[in-house]
């Protein structure tokens, strides 16, 4: 049986980073629903040729399923809520909340996946979608009262410590125009005893990286990480659990659908 899964983010293109190699490797076992906020009209645009200050949004929107296609997921249901890009916590939380957990009590996932309160790169946007993706989790498992086949994970993306502190080893000893740890844009990091899974992609990493630049419009923002340090987004893709509260001293999994694949058959999963 397959594990249904929504994915909420800020701008398309966010989980082509944070959970495409995880989809390559689960085809087949999973089934993705997409979640957008913003259609990300705020970004870049690589070249005149591709969009318009006017048409980004439209664009993007048609570059996600292009994503999705190039890693097998072409009939995934994707949802764009088209908030204002780059202004997201100006919108009324509790709008916000409501219109995920819409989604959330439709598609009744067995696993949730958007940001955590660091937001991966401090962007205030991939912070309110985490939040709004909690509390609707959150709300969606009350509602429908703690159910055993739905509702089960809260995972939410992150970079563990070690990984950063190497990556910025690497920016200063390349002598490359990054940036640094906490300013808007620039990858951060948790401890790693918060990491509950961490899946290694990099079987499947040339495919991650051929599909993220279907996101064409978006080149200048996925060159920013220096080529040789492309491990830290292309190598493994680690996850915080949420929900349930990880147990102390508990392994890190490398699967984030362990042990949930029963649970989707009508079983009942293994907590741990």
């Amino acid at each position: 049986m397959t594990v249904k899964l929504v994915g909420v983010f800020a701008h398309p293109d966010d989980d082509s980073y944070l959970i495409g190699g995880t989809l390559l490797l689960h085809r087949g076992r999973v089934e993705p629903t997409m979640v957008f906020a913003t259609s990300g009209e705020a970004g870049p645009i690589a070249s005149p040729t591709l969009a318009t200050r006017r048409t980004l949004g439209a664009v993007r929107e048609g570059e996600q399923r292009a994503f999705l296609e190039a890693i097998g997921y072409p009939d995934a249901p994707v949802r764009f809520l088209r908030h204002p890009d780059y202004r997201l916590p100006q919108v009324p939380f509790e709008h916000l909340v409501g219109e995920v957990e819409a989604v959330l009590r439709q598609v009744r996932p067995q696993v949730v996946v958007s940001f955590g309160p660091d937001g991966l790169t401090s962007h205030h946007d991939h912070v309110r979608a985490g939040e709004a993706a909690a509390e609707a989790f959150r709300r969606a498992r009350t509602a429908d009262r703690e159910p055993a086949d739905a509702f089960l994970r809260l995972y939410q993306a992150a970079y563990p410590r070690s990984a950063v502190d190497r990556f910025y080893e690497g920016v200063r000893a390349g002598g490359f125009d990054y940036g640094e740890e906490g300013r808007l844009f620039d990858i951060t990091g948790v401890p790693d005893e918060r990491i509950a899974v961490r899946v290694d992609t990099r079987s499947v990493r040339d495919r991650k990286w051929a599909a993220i630049l279907r996101h064409r419009t978006q080149l200048p923002e996925h060159e920013r990480i220096p080529e040789p340090l492309r491990w830290i987004v292309l190598d493994a893709e680690c996850f915080v659990r949420a929900y349930p509260p990880r147990e102390p001293g508990a392994a890190v999994l490398d699967d984030p659908l362990d042990g949930l694949e029963s649970t989707a058959a009508g079983g009942r999963t293994v907590r741990g």
